[in-house]
């Protein structure tokens, strides 16, 4: 239980809040790889930006980004992370 709840705070922390940068080439030079990225964008930016996403689909992710509060994530997400390490058994 709380693993699926700490899966489904840091999930929307990651898409709606977090960037990443994605690679768009990568070059061999012998033994070498010389790798170019994208600028740094959230997954939920990337999707608004897509000609392949319905207007509809969108629609609903600006509904849920909306509804999302950073500051409150942030804290459920710690909250759950404590509660589970507080369950993990010491070795013994």
């Amino acid at each position: 239980m709380i693993m699926d709840d700490l899966y489904e705070q840091y999930n929307a922390l990651v898409n709606f809040f977090f960037p990443s940068m994605k690679i768009i080439a990568k070059k061999r030079i012998d033994a070498k790889v010389i790798k170019k990225y994208d600028t740094a964008k959230t997954p939920y930016c990337r999707l608004m930006e897509s000609s392949d996403v319905s207007e509809a689909a969108k629609a609903e992710l600006c509904r849920r980004k909306n509804n999302l509060d950073l500051q409150q994530l942030l804290e459920t997400t710690q909250y759950l992370q404590s509660k589970l390490i507080s369950m993990a058994q010491p070795w013994s």
